[in-house]
């Protein structure tokens, strides 16, 4: 089993995947979240660029959008990825991500 890793711009938490997604916090180097929603293996995450966000996307062409700090779904789009596809955030706000600024 292959795992990857993605660490958040400002270095708190790090996202370790491959079955799952599980959330390390670097200040105490401990596993803080498990977050389950993908039918299939995750292929790649990424913090947005002020750590209020975390992208995943699946094998099973999903993106799901986690707030990290609470381990929560924000919005799941499906059917949305070709395999083999690798993404990132380009905004730097909450409010850019979702359209309200």
């Amino acid at each position: 089993m292959n795992f990857c890793a993605e660490l958040s711009m400002c270095c708190e938490m790090v996202a370790v995947y491959s079955t799952q997604v599980i959330l390390w916090d670097m200040k105490c180097y401990k596993a803080i979240r498990y977050l389950e929603g993908h039918l299939h293996d995750v292929c790649g995450c990424d913090f947005s660029p002020d750590g209020a966000l975390l992208a995943t996307a699946s094998y099973d062409t999903s993106v799901i959008v986690w707030d990290p700090h609470m381990g929560t779904k924000l919005l799941q789009l499906r059917s949305v990825v070709p395999l083999g596809f690798q993404f990132e955030f380009i905004t730097e706000s909450v409010s850019e991500a979702f359209g309200l600024s």
